[in-house]
């Protein structure tokens, strides 16, 4: 009978976990299927053990070992022929069965790919799964490993019938991304919480067999990453090894889905002229009037309480083609404010953003039809179901708004206005996401290694051995994005649209006293990419201030010195870099004190031992106090006059920033 020494490859490991009040460890996982009477059906999966899921690419390869011979041994000879073959007919008859069910208009009113869905969830209305305390152990065979470790992960799924709507809600709580190598092992990604919404669903103008509209939306606090050479080194090596097993994997033919994308439908554009005065439309006040409150499909709503405004909804989105406003005898309604204006903001309400965003504006005529020249849009014409027109009094001699109520109707709107529009599915964007983050902050870190076999001093020092009083990693750089929002759009993922703003600064460590300075000052900027043929990129960014000092530019030297060498294959044999200003040695028999003068500081330095020196404090003057361990005779040195040689007992040399005592 085999035994566990006969399985020696690793998939997964657990730990017993947390035990409930009765003292009980909790299982494996939990599986739940739950239906009431007249109630939809759910199913729950809980998993509460934590797991450790091993991604080492070896082991993984020889799964996919295992599973050809075992696909080898049904196709070769015996009755496994004879099974295979009855199984592939039963496949190929139930997706024939799929698919003549998929030519028909709907399968009891629904779209057929929602249907297809259902079918594979059983026809269950909520599926909930819940993971606690889950790790991602991911190994190359050079022995660097990535662990993605996650305290808590929560996915949703919840189907809706009217509309045929799939929404997908995950949280992952506590996520960390750590580096392992030898024992370097530090977090690359500290604790991160993100929540991901992802809404599939299909809209009344679409066909029954059509892909859906697909709506994501990631919410996420702050984002804290810190990171060295040796984990830029690491993650590369990781993935290097999994691209390797991913181009070893067999590839899909792509030649079938090329060929049914080349017979892709052409959609026709379907016009309207004047939408608003056609008859269909349905005008009606609004009931709370709340600016934010959305109009039904073909119906026109006014707001004149809190807003003068109009706003209607065409039944799917559409793109205007041709605005024209005819006069408006306002002046009369205004009295005796001649110099004021009327100034109206055409707006469309964006799904992405959940908002209104501007798309052009125009000032009312008592005696001109005007035609409005239309955004043209990028890299599509701008589409929206929701259109809105905001009325403002502007005085005409000073460009101000005027706060009192506007005494024009916003239906004075619907009469002056004829709007023409039109449809076309190949103008609404397949996929759109939303990314809003509270912050990310990327922190670059010099490594000290503390081995002195991996410490080489430069041949100035020589004689000396560092007394290792620095930090083992110490962040020389701060790159900080505050308040981000990014939007995408694509359309078939031929175009792309991407929106990103966001308020960006960076901070950069000084040696000489250890504190941080502005290389960058608090900036907003917005970044448009537009993907179409061609990469097309817009940069809108408020004043940008770059400040460049001696302290600045030295530290980012000597920081890009440390990483070459930390990310160098032969790191033993460079040269240790020093980062600080000032080296203080100690080349005398007897260990030795010293401090900045009038400050609270005192680092005790062994003989023939050398320290990388920053100043306690920049308020103090840049004097150093120094004295022998074995007596209380101080002796004070100039350290700002290097030409200086003071007659003391005991000798100073300065040369080159490297300060000598003996």
């Amino acid at each position: 009978m085999p035994n566990e020494t006969d399985f020696p490859v690793n998939l997964l490991e657990t730990k017993p976990g947390t035990p409930n009040s009765n003292g009980i460890l909790p299982a494996f996982f939990v599986l739940k299927f739950i239906k009431g009477v007249g109630k939809k059906s759910k199913i729950e999966l809980d998993i509460s053990k934590p797991t450790k899921v091993l991604c080492k690419t070896s082991k993984w390869s020889h799964m996919l070992a295992i599973k050809d011979k075992v696909v080898d041994t049904f196709n070769s000879g015996g009755g496994g022929n004879s099974f295979m073959i009855l199984l592939k007919a039963h496949l190929s008859n139930k997706k024939n069965a799929i698919n003549e069910s998929q030519r028909s208009v709907r399968v009891n009113d629904t779209y057929s790919k929602f249907q297809e869905i259902k079918e594979f969830l059983g026809n269950t209305n909520s599926v909930s799964v819940n993971f606690d305390q889950i790790v991602f152990a991911v190994s190359s065979e050079s022995g660097h490993e990535l662990h993605i470790g996650m305290q808590k992960l929560k996915s949703h799924l919840s189907l809706n019938t009217r509309p045929e709507k799939l929404c997908l809600a995950t949280t992952f709580e506590c996520l960390t991304l750590t580096v392992i190598h030898d024992v370097f092992k530090k977090l690359l990604l500290n604790p991160w919480t993100v929540t991901v919404d992802v809404c599939v669903f299909w809209e009344s103008w679409q066909d029954t067999d059509s892909n859906p509209q697909v709506q994501v939306s990631i919410e996420s606090d702050c984002i804290l990453l810190d990171a060295t050479a040796e984990h830029l080194k690491c993650v590369e090596m990781v993935l290097k090894d999994v691209n390797e097993f991913i181009s070893m994997l067999p590839n899909k033919d792509m030649d079938e889905v090329k060929k049914e994308d080349s017979f892709a439908k052409i959609e026709k554009d379907q016009y309207y002229k004047d939408d608003l005065r056609a008859g269909a439309f349905q005008f009606v006040d609004s009931s709370t009037d709340n600016s934010d409150e959305m109009p039904l499909p073909y119906q026109v709503m006014f707001w004149s309480k809190t807003i003068s405004a109009m706003a209607w909804k065409y039944p799917q989105p559409r793109a205007l083609t041709k605005v024209r406003v005819f006069p408006v005898p306002y002046k009369m309604a205004l009295g005796s404010q001649e110099s004021v204006m009327i100034l109206c903001h055409l707006e469309y309400w964006s799904e992405c953003r959940n908002c209104y965003l501007p798309y052009t504006e125009f000032y009312l005529s008592e005696s001109e039809v005007c035609h409005l020249n239309l955004p043209k849009g990028q890299p599509q014409k701008i589409v929206a179901s929701v259109w809105r027109v905001v009325i403002t009094a502007v005085d005409d001699q000073s460009d101000e708004n005027i706060p009192h109520k506007i005494g024009i109707s916003p239906r004075a709107l619907a009469a002056c206005m004829r709007i023409d529009s039109y449809f076309n599915k190949s103008l609404i964007p397949n996929l759109t996401t939303a990314l809003y983050i509270t912050k990310i902050e990327v922190a670059l870190y010099n490594y000290f290694p503390k081995n002195e076999n991996n410490v080489k001093l430069p041949k100035s020092l020589k004689k000396y051995s560092s007394d290792f009083s620095f930090p083992e990693n110490q962040r020389f750089l701060t790159l900080t994005v505050d308040n981000l929002c990014s939007y995408l759009s694509t359309w078939n993922f031929d175009i792309f649209a991407t929106e990103i703003t966001g308020a960006l600064s960076s901070n950069v460590l000084d040696y000489a006293f250890l504190t941080e300075q502005n290389l960058l000052e608090t900036f907003t900027c917005k970044l448009e990419l537009f993907l179409n043929k061609g990469l097309e990129c817009n940069i809108i960014s408020k004043p940008i201030r770059l400040n460049i000092a001696p302290s600045i530019a030295h530290t980012l030297a000597v920081s890009s010195q440390m990483w070459t060498r930390n990310s160098s294959d032969d790191a033993n044999a460079l040269e240790f870099v020093i980062v600080t200003r000032f080296v203080i040695c100690n080349d005398t028999n007897a260990s030795i004190r010293f401090a900045q003068w009038a400050t609270e500081e005192d680092i005790l330095l062994p003989s023939r031992k050398c320290n990388l020196y920053s100043w306690r404090s920049q308020k103090k003057h840049q004097y150093l106090r120094v004295a022998i361990e074995e007596t209380d005779y101080m002796v004070k040195s100039f350290l700002h006059i290097p030409n200086r040689q003071p007659s003391y007992p005991l000798q100073f040399r300065k040369e080159h920033n490297i300060v000598r005592f003996g």
